[in-house]
């Protein structure tokens, strides 16, 4: 049992907690790490949806969901769901493919066809951004002091700063959040075009060697992926490679 402040506690860990989707031992670990830990209280509160958005969100009839792009249906309607997918709360199945912005960060593990071993990373981010549409980034820019608590995040768990990833020319900040991959955080950065067409910056540990820019489609959309320093990085957005490329240079020299 946690008995005193912890600060291993994962943001994916205290998600499970808000949704009850935990076994009994972790609920009772996590609150105990809760009781104890002032920060991980500060931590759990940033992840709560703001009052009156967490009903409206568990309610498809409410939703103007986006329709799920084909190729992300192929792969899922093609892969059996996981053995241990029983653990996830009931909601997250159906509402991860309708409300993606609202549950980004069950998401992204909900997602993955499991039994796809060539799917790597970047196809995994491209999968669930295949869900975006413009009106799911159409509300306000994310409050400021939200922002950098999450940028503060960032740079302590992956050592980088994307203060300058907030102004980059052609696409407009929305916001930034903590979701998780294969077990690892990854940070991602919401923006919208000037065509309003949303594009996302992501960025996870990488245990592979430095590799140069990679351009190429996946779920019908371009990517450009480098690895820098440990760090895994990829743009995701739009159906041009040459121009998601050149964006994806914006990002490669200021950070």
């Amino acid at each position: 049992m946690m008995t005193g402040p912890n600060t291993s506690v994962t943001d994916e860990q205290l998600v499970g907690y808000l949704d009850n989707a935990l076994s009994d031992d972790d609920m009772a670990q996590v609150g105990t790490a809760l009781g104890n830990d002032a920060g991980l209280r500060e931590r759990l509160d940033a992840l709560r949806l703001p009052d009156g958005m967490l009903a409206q969100a568990f309610d498809l009839g409410t939703m103007d969901a986006p329709a799920m792009p084909a190729a992300l249906r192929d792969k899922i309607t093609a892969t059996p769901v996981a053995a241990n997918a029983n653990k996830a709360p009931a909601f997250v199945w159906p509402l991860a493919l309708a409300a993606s912005f609202a549950l980004g960060m069950v998401a992204m593990t909900v997602l993955r066809p499991v039994d796809d071993p060539a799917m790597g990373w970047v196809d995994t981010v491209a999968s669930y951004q295949a869900l975006y549409v413009s009106e799911t980034l159409a509300g306000d820019v994310q409050d400021p002091v939200v922002t950098q608590a999450v940028l503060t995040r960032a740079k302590a768990l992956l050592d980088v700063d994307l203060t300058a990833a907030l102004n980059i020319d052609g696409l407009t900040f929305k916001r930034v959040q903590v979701l998780s991959i294969e077990g690892e955080p990854l940070i991602q950065m919401a923006y919208l075009d000037d065509q309003g067409r949303p594009f996302a910056f992501c960025l996870t540990a990488r245990d592979v060697a430095d590799q140069n820019d990679q351009a190429r489609m996946a779920f019908d959309l371009a990517t450009s992926n480098w690895v820098k320093d440990g760090v895994g990085f990829v743009l995701v957005g739009g159906q041009d490679n040459v121009e998601t490329s050149q964006i994806a240079a914006q990002f490669q020299r200021v950070i």
